[in-house]
């Protein structure tokens, strides 16, 4: 007999780990879903995050990100 273990979190953290997610990930104009591409910097370990959104088709600013 095999045992299964759930990791339960309560719905108040569940609930802001979901907001958080949504905050990052979606456009803050329609708040569609965002599609994201990286590229590398010429710039040694320096990817920079490039996002337009798939809904309202809003390009938004690009970040780069240090990566060791």
């Amino acid at each position: 007999m095999e045992v299964f273990k759930f990791n339960v979190i309560p719905t108040d953290e569940f609930i802001k780990r979901e907001s958080f997610r949504q905050a990052v990930n979606n456009c803050e104009l329609c708040g569609g879903p965002r599609e994201f591409n990286y590229r590398q910097l010429a710039e040694h370990n320096v990817l920079q995050e490039e996002s337009k959104c798939t809904v309202c088709a809003k390009e938004h600013e690009p970040t780069q990100h240090r990566i060791n």
